[in-house]
């Protein structure tokens, strides 16, 4: 299983038997779990990647570029409870940015077919979610890390090679 899953309680993995869809902490999750009317982000284990990654569904990812992700972390922590109401169930600032910034995309094999929503497009697809924070941050705001540079790359190689489902595809295979 891909460290990220074991350290992100918040990915949303969902077959509705047509699609098979992974989005991922400040990538839309929660807009995605509220479409297809789940009450809570169901937890994802080794099981529901193994079902995504195994999947004869079409997969799809919602694909946001990393640096933009990072961000909207730190914005998102700093008008979220974060701020009115503290820690929360043990979780600081630091485990709240790590869990909200890891890198996801560089545990996807290449080798996987998988058509992506590109997360700027997220809304002509489903309703934004009211914790949803577009951003576009210039490279120059985030520390390049090794591991950062990678997703970068990931992401970049997932952009130009995927398909992008449309949104009108998606509303025919989706509620």
């Amino acid at each position: 299983m891909p460290l990220y899953l074991r350290r992100l309680a918040e990915v949303f993995i969902h077959d509705n038997g047509k699609v098979h869809v992974m989005s991922n902490t400040r990538c839309g999750h929660t807009s995605m779990r509220k479409y297809f009317g789940f009450e809570e982000i169901p937890r994802s284990h080794d099981a529901s990647w193994d079902k995504w990654i195994n999947s004869t569904s079409r997969r799809v990812v919602v694909l946001r570029n990393p640096i933009d992700r990072w961000k909207s972390a730190e914005v998102f922590m700093n008008i979220s409870w974060f701020k009115h109401i503290g820690p929360k169930n043990g979780m600081d600032k630091d485990t709240f940015l790590r869990g909200h910034r890891e890198p996801f995309l560089i545990n996807i094999p290449r080798d996987i077919s998988f058509e992506i929503i590109p997360f700027e497009n997220l809304s002509d697809y489903l309703p934004w979610g009211n914790r949803t924070i577009p951003s576009h941050v210039h490279i120059s705001e985030v520390e390049i890390t090794e591991e950062l540079e990678e997703e970068i790359t990931q992401y970049q190689y997932f952009r130009k090679n995927c398909k992008v489902i449309s949104p009108e595809e998606w509303k025919q295979l989706t509620p």
